[in-house]
This record gives C-alpha cells, structure tokens and sequence, in this order.
C-alpha cells in the first residue's frame, strides 16, 4: 500500500519569531499592557494559524459540531454535553479538517443539596435549584476525510483510557506486532483486516511521533471515511487571561496548530485500502457508536449485541436467586413444620421476601427478555433472547427483512435490542446481505 503523501511541518521558530516582531507584533504589545485583552489575544491566535496552515482562521466560526465529536464514536454515553468554542476555518488542507477545542462534561442536578438523576428541567414535581457540570474531557479535536472508503471502526486508545471514553466492548483487539506501539496504544476494531491495513508500520510510527509532539495521550477514530483524534489538555490554551503572552506561549500554540499535519502526516490519506471492494461507498457504513459485534464466516454470519443485557442485573440475578431460595425455603419451613400456632412473625416476615422476590423477577428478565445473539449460515437463522431461550427459523422460509420501532424484525421475529437508526440501517444491509434478501 501506499504511503501518506503528507509531509508534517516543523515550526520555525526562527521565522515565527520574525512574525512575533513585525505582523504579529502590536497583538503582543497590547497583550502585555493588558494581558486580558481578549479581542487581542483571539486575533494573535487567530494569525498565529494563518502562519501554521496557510489560509486558516481560528475564530467561533469554526468550533466542532456536536455531531461530528460524537459520530466519531470516541467518547461515550456518560460525556452528555459537548461545549466548543472556537476552531479552525478556511483551511485548505486537509479535507474536511475539524480542529477545535472541545469540552465534554455531564450535569449533576441538585434540589436541597440532594442530588436527583435525569436530564435538565424539572423531575416530576422536584424543582432542581442547584446544576453542577461535572468535566469528562478537555481538550483538542482534530478531524478530517480519509479520502478511502473503511467499511469498518478502528479505535487507537491509550492504555488507560479516562472516564469520558466509550466502551469497546464491541470489537475485536487488535495485536499489531509492535511492542513499543502496544506499550502505549490498545487497538480494537470491527475489522481487524482492515485495521492491520490501516496501521502499517508508518502509521504506527506516526502516532508514537504525535503522542511525542503532543506530550499527552491521544485517541484516534478511523470509521466512516474520516479520522477523528481527541488529546485531552486540560483548559483551552485559546483562552485568554492565562498568564503572560510572550514568543514562547506563541509558540505553544503554534506547535499546536502544527499537530494537524502530524496527523495527517501520520494516517494513509488518500490511499485505497485492500478491503475496500467496488462500490463500497453506496453501502451503509458501520457507525462508529456500534455496540454490535459482527463476525463474518464463509457461510454467513454471527452479531453479538453488548448492551443489551446489563451485566448488573445478570451479576443480581444470578446471586439472588439461592439466596431467595434459601430463605423461601426456611420461611415455609417455620410455617408448616415450625408447632407454632402465631405465625404472626413469619407471616411479617415473607412481605420484604415477597417484594425482593418481584425485584428479583425484574432483573431476571435480562435471562431471556431482549435479543442478544444471532447467527446466520446457509440454512438456518438462530436468535438468542436473554442467555437461555433460541428461536430458530429456516432463512428459506424468511420473507421479509425491515426495521420497525427501533429494532430490526425478520417478518414478526425480532433480530435486535432497541438500536438507533443509524446502526439498524448498516445492520439492515448487514443481514440482508447474509440472507442475500437486502
């Protein structure tokens, strides 16, 4: 496969202190008469990336989209909001770059100093006088087009990955080969062919050198033709009021701006990637927010959906039920064998067993309520609800392959959990294919 053509640009610190003295100058003379002198300092920074990509801007027009930052599919469910500012606008290259900086956080809502669960507003009758937004992330997003269809989502992660980070329990690990790249990184992928295709050697050695540049961790998307890249920094280096503004935090945030070719230098852009079949493009690409694990076999294939049994509530139920057998058992015991003519006390006694009962019932459910596993081969169609309980069906007999509220059906057979549109639809194509019936 071929190389990035990129080259990454190395800041000149000679040229950039001879910006710092003529352009860049009456910024940095304002700056230190008054370092708060935010329209000054949003005006430097602003230059500061015309110098480092040519033609760009750093101003409010380019702060990230919400929708890009979350269908990179590299932060999770308890990051609730994202907050952007500013960013980078009217660059050239590379296509469709997104660089900003961002801040996920969640709310903690309070009424009285208790706190109560649930989204903004209201909470039945509760009045929430007290929100606290608690931070998950801060720092840069660098996003831009891979100029390649993927079919697939591939995730480098540090080893240990913060709180705002999504599970990747739906894919696969990925063993690379490289030591010192598995020292730093864990890779996961829905494809692991085309993941190893995407992280040639090159590629691997230019992550560790943006790690290096950076001096953090960082995490990269590659899914849905474009590459996503988030390194936490803390607060906003583009925010007035931090200190003095002399050459060297200039060149802080230049060396910043300058990641964006060390990104692109870093990933196989423009390339075509060996997985890539003709009219891949038409296809419904995975999202990058799956949590399906897809395996494909010779003879069709196998989806493992994560989310759709709670762990917590196998792990209750699981526990719960010799221990609620147990004292069912000395609670009829006492009843029937016990002489006693006042059963007054057991009586009392069986109403909380009762109840712990019906909660066990509940969290019972995940043993055999939602769909957690199907398999397809040439044959048969095999679903599991639960952990317990198979539907089997001959894909012969199948008619009809739709999503309907929310999940995807094979004629009345449900073939999923509650999923989002996006992931039914690559789904919906997934298994149509296999029962050759899209």
């Amino acid at each position: 496969m071929a190389t990035s053509h990129w080259q990454a640009r190395v800041i000149d610190r000679e040229l950039l202190r001879l910006r710092c003295d003529t352009e860049l100058a009456p910024y940095l003379r304002a700056l230190a008469d008054d370092p708060s002198d935010e329209a000054a300092f949003r005006a430097l920074v602003s230059d500061v990336a015309g110098v480092v990509i040519p033609g760009a801007r750093f101003g409010q027009e380019g702060s990230a989209s919400a929708v890009r930052v979350d269908g990179s599919g590299i932060f999770g469910e308890r990051a609730e909001r994202c907050e952007s500012r500013a960013g980078i606008v009217a660059a050239s290259r590379p296509a469709g770059l997104v660089f900003a900086d961002i801040r996920m956080h969640y709310v903690q809502e309070y009424h009285d100093g208790r706190r109560v669960r649930g989204s903004y507003g209201r909470k039945g009758s509760v009045d929430i006088n007290v929100r606290k937004e608690v931070d998950l992330f801060r720092g840069l997003f660098i996003g831009f087009d891979l100029g390649a269809a993927v079919r697939g989502s591939t995730f480098v992660d540090p080893r240990g990955a913060g709180p705002a980070v999504a599970s990747r329990e739906a894919l696969e690990p990925l063993d690379t080969g490289d030591a010192a790249f598995e020292r730093v990184f864990r890779v996961t992928s829905s494809d692991p062919e085309e993941a190893r295709a995407l992280l040639m050697p090159s590629t691997r050695a230019g992550l560790l050198r943006l790690r290096e540049a950076a001096r953090q961790d960082l995490h990269v998307s590659i899914s849905d033709g474009r590459v996503s890249i988030a390194i936490e920094l803390g607060p906003s280096p583009f925010e007035p009021g931090r200190g003095p503004v002399d050459f060297e935090r200039v060149l802080a945030i230049a060396e910043l701006f300058a990641l964006v070719d060390l990104a692109a230098a870093a990933l196989p852009v423009g390339v075509a990637l060996p997985t890539s079949a003709p009219g891949a493009e038409a296809a419904p690409g995975r999202p990058a927010t799956s949590h399906t694990r897809l395996t494909r076999r010779a003879d069709g294939l196998s989806l493992a959906y994560t989310k759709a049994v709670s762990p917590l509530w196998l792990v209750v139920s699981a526990a719960g039920a010799p221990l609620l057998g147990w004292f069912w058992a000395l609670a009829l015991r006492e009843l029937l064998l016990g002489g006693s003519k006042d059963n007054t006390g057991v009586l009392a006694a069986m109403i909380p067993l009762a109840v712990g009962t019906l909660l066990w019932f509940y969290a019972a459910q995940a043993w055999w309520g939602p769909v957690t596993r199907v398999e397809i081969d040439a044959g048969e169609l095999r679903v599991r609800n639960g952990l317990l309980r198979w539907n089997r069906v001959p894909t012969a007999s199948i008619r009809t392959i739709e999503a309907r509220e929310g999940m995807l059906h094979a004629d009345h057979l449900p073939l999923s959990p509650a999923l989002r549109g996006d992931e039914l639809r690559w789904l919906h194509h997934e298994v149509g294919q296999a029962l050759r019936r899209d």
